[in-house]
């Protein structure tokens, strides 16, 4: 979770844009999601499924940190990878 501090410090940084379990919901709508990341450079993902449709609609998009140890599981890393966005990760979380 994004503690209020994070967020706080996030919006000092950039634009942010909070969706699905950041903004209190369980997943977010996959229109909603790809309206809100269509000019994003980088997008904190949680366990939305980002497949290559959902890349080809962020032409802006740079890097996505996943906030799951194993990112491969709603990523599509090899599309990613292939659109010039850099995949991270945070190690030790499932």
């Amino acid at each position: 979770d994004l503690s209020p501090e994070g967020i706080a410090s996030l919006r000092e940084m950039s634009e942010l844009n909070l969706l699905g379990w950041a903004a209190g919901e369980w997943f977010c709508d996959r229109k909603q999601l790809m309206d809100a990341i269509a000019d994003a450079e980088v997008v904190i993902a949680g366990y939305e499924c980002f497949d290559d449709a959902l890349l080809a609609a962020a032409p802006q998009l740079r890097v996505i940190m996943s906030v799951r140890s194993a990112p491969e599981a709603n990523i599509d890393v090899a599309a990613a990878t292939a659109r010039g966005i850099a995949v991270l990760h945070t190690v030790g979380r499932t």
